[in-house]
């Protein structure tokens, strides 16, 4: 077996460990579920909202608040970093 190709399941392996941990902990409420979903529960209300058709739109509007919160974050540390220098 090529080095890549044990990589690459070992990194998989990884990947799979840590969302399996994760699962554990939310699911025997050693993280809290208001604070962290279960892998499960996210992949069951992205293919709902992916089925449903909301998805494409829940993703435009996520797009257009980062990039809001961009321009406005620098526009303020603009104007901070301006009265700090003078």
């Amino acid at each position: 077996m090529r080095q890549e190709t044990k990589l690459t399941i070992w990194r998989t392996l990884m990947i799979l460990a840590a969302l399996f941990a994760l699962e554990a902990a939310v699911r025997y409420r050693w993280i809290d579920p208001f604070f962290m979903a279960s892998p499960l529960q996210a992949l069951e209300v992205l293919w709902s909202q992916i089925w449903d058709g909301r998805a494409l739109v829940l993703t435009l509007v996520t797009l257009y608040e980062i990039g809001f919160a961009l321009l406005v974050s620098t526009v303020v540390g603009l104007f901070a970093g301006f009265l700090l220098w003078r």
